[in-house]
């Protein structure tokens, strides 16, 4: 997809009070739009942003991210309160449950070049903090640049006609029935054409 170096669009929730994980958030509805040049936001009891609210809020990042090279790569998110990282549609790092400012990480291959990349980020109440470092083959740790990620030209879409949007969530052998399956958290997700869960 054609591409601009305006860093990943951010997409923000202003109040959401009701939400104590990522799965309470309806992402698909937000209160006002932006572009975030890097994630690094270190520990804060303020907003992301001026006059943003410190408390009760979440952010959805989208965009592509630019790997100078193949090979195994380290990526780790610090979040206070849930967060999650996805790479070409994969989860690479899921931290969605409340928790105090900390840091987890996740590997991946990647080919040099560019890969979609989306984080998802819910705050409660007090300390906040959101950001995303890497490591690679010849790259140290370091906070993802600025340099590195890109914003689509345009808002994405889902192609209609084409069958359906599914997505797999892996983890669930605590669920006794469906309310009990966190549905806003993907392991995967892909298009299908046709049913591909035969009946037996």
């Amino acid at each position: 997809p054609t591409v601009s170096p305006l860093g990943l669009r951010a997409y923000w929730t202003t109040s959401a009070t009701h939400a104590t994980k990522l799965g309470h958030v309806d992402w698909e509805r937000y209160d006002r739009t932006s572009t975030v040049p890097e994630i690094n936001f270190p520990q804060t009891r303020e907003g992301f942003y001026t006059d943003g609210p410190a408390d009760y809020f979440s952010v959805r990042l989208v965009g592509e991210v630019d790997v100078p090279e193949s090979g195994s790569w380290t990526f780790t998110l610090w979040s206070d309160e849930a967060a999650r990282l996805w790479i070409d549609g994969e989860l690479v790092i899921n931290d969605g449950i409340r928790h105090s400012y900390r840091s987890k990480d996740g590997n991946v291959y990647l080919d040099a070049g560019t890969h979609t990349i989306e984080v998802r980020y819910l705050e409660r109440r007090y300390g906040a903090g959101l950001t995303l470092e890497w490591a690679g083959p010849t790259t140290l740790r370091e906070v993802v640049p600025a340099a590195a990620l890109w914003s689509p030209a345009e808002e994405p879409t889902f192609p209609g006609g084409e069958g359906l949007w599914v997505g797999w969530v892996h983890g669930v052998s605590h669920a006794l029935n469906v309310g009990q399956i966190d549905w806003g958290s993907h392991d995967r997700i892909e298009g299908t054409a046709r049913s591909i869960c035969p009946t037996r």
